[in-house]
């Protein structure tokens, strides 16, 4: 259902010349198809994209692409790729002076996952900055948030914080309930992320 919306909102953003929102509509598509295992799709789609990048003046609505270009590369394998990507819009953003606490937020998020399979420390850091932008632009009861707890405290699993990654799970679970009812699949990742915690920790009991 998604998808035919966002074919919609792509044709109608074509023909009226609204660029910036025509390639937001394949970003969102080229997500789309590769939450769906589809890699191909994907890149037909962020190939539209790029195509319209020479129309978007706006220094931050081209990162917002880029960033979420960055996601769909890495989600469809292409992880080096994703990575620089994200890297590159980081440095663009900084450059400008452009201090928009979502979008660094998003930035800093998409670093860590990017980071998660190389560089367990700078994961961290980045998943840190996006949980606390996360807090500034959203509080602490959001899904984004909630989100981005899970994230952090991954990752601080992953460097052996134990302690620390405890504190922000207990959070997390603490928030996810508060949003979610009982078995959403929102609650299976948490789930999922606290049992690799204790067996991490040795605690198979």
């Amino acid at each position: 259902i998604a998808l035919d919306f966002y074919q919609q909102a792509d044709q109608l953003a074509m023909e009226n010349q609204l660029f910036d929102q025509a390639i937001f509509a394949q970003v969102k598509m080229a997500l789309n198809a590769a939450w769906l295992d589809d890699g191909q799709q994907a890149l037909q789609h962020l190939q539209q994209g790029d195509e319209l990048l020479p129309q978007i003046k706006d220094i931050e609505q081209k990162a917002w692409y880029e960033i979420e270009k960055a996601t769909v590369l890495t989600d469809i394998g292409q992880r080096q790729q994703g990575l620089l990507l994200a890297q590159s819009v980081l440095q663009t953003v900084t450059d400008a002076g452009i201090d928009e606490a979502k979008l660094l937020g998003r930035i800093h998020n998409e670093l860590g996952v990017s980071y998660g399979d190389i560089d367990h420390e700078k994961s961290y850091q980045h998943h840190q900055q996006g949980l606390q932008l996360a807090r500034q632009v959203y509080g602490d009861k959001y899904p984004k948030t909630y989100e981005r707890l899970i994230n952090t405290a991954t990752s601080l699993q992953r460097i052996e914080r134990y302690d620390e990654a405890d504190q922000l799970f207990i959070e997390a679970q603490q928030t996810g309930e508060l949003l979610y009812p009982e078995g959403h699949p929102s609650l299976a990742r948490f789930i999922a992320e606290r049992a690799v915690h204790y067996h991490d920790r040795g605690a198979f009991n």
